[in-house]
């Protein structure tokens, strides 16, 4: 009986054992899973942070004092100051969670860039053209913007 039972208990470590590596695997592979979803997940919000940055460019560009006045006709200027506003919001609350924390301080410093040449665009204290400097930067965040998406993409390939 002693035999039996020592061949049982040695059976049931083993199985135990297969057990616990299968649920070690399992694990492993639904943070995998949860990784790809999350990667997934910021793409998404760069790219749609990438779209809202295009059209603050495009709402932007006609405001240029450099542009001719004919580039403005049909446009409402507060609602391209609008389309601003919510570019600037968009980096605030829309950036892809995973990021480093240099990029993070980036898009954070566009935005804070961007709210104030809002602010000097609807109170002007100068006569700089703060509509170029906002075009400027929203040109710089979208090539950065573009190159982080690329980057995150080759990632996913690669892995």
């Amino acid at each position: 009986m002693d035999i039996i039972s020592l061949v049982l208990t040695i059976f049931g470590l083993g199985i135990s054992g297969a057990a616990y590596w299968k649920a070690d695997d399992a694990k492993k592979a639904v943070q995998k899973v949860l990784k790809k979803h999350n990667a997934d997940e910021d793409l998404k919000r760069l790219r749609y942070l990438i779209i809202t940055m295009e059209a603050a460019k495009e709402a932007v560009t006609p405001w240029i004092a450099s542009m001719p006045h004919d580039r403005r006709t049909g446009r409402d200027q507060q609602d391209d100051l609008a389309k601003l506003g919510e570019t600037i919001d968009c980096l605030r609350t829309k950036a892809p969670l995973d990021l480093e924390d240099a990029v993070q301080r980036r898009i954070k410093k566009s935005a804070t860039v961007l709210d104030n040449e809002l602010n000097l665009i609807t109170n002007p204290t100068d006569n700089q053209d703060h509509w170029k400097a906002a075009l400027s930067e929203i040109q710089l965040m979208i090539r950065r913007l573009e190159q982080l998406e690329r980057s995150i993409r080759d990632a996913q390939i690669s892995t």
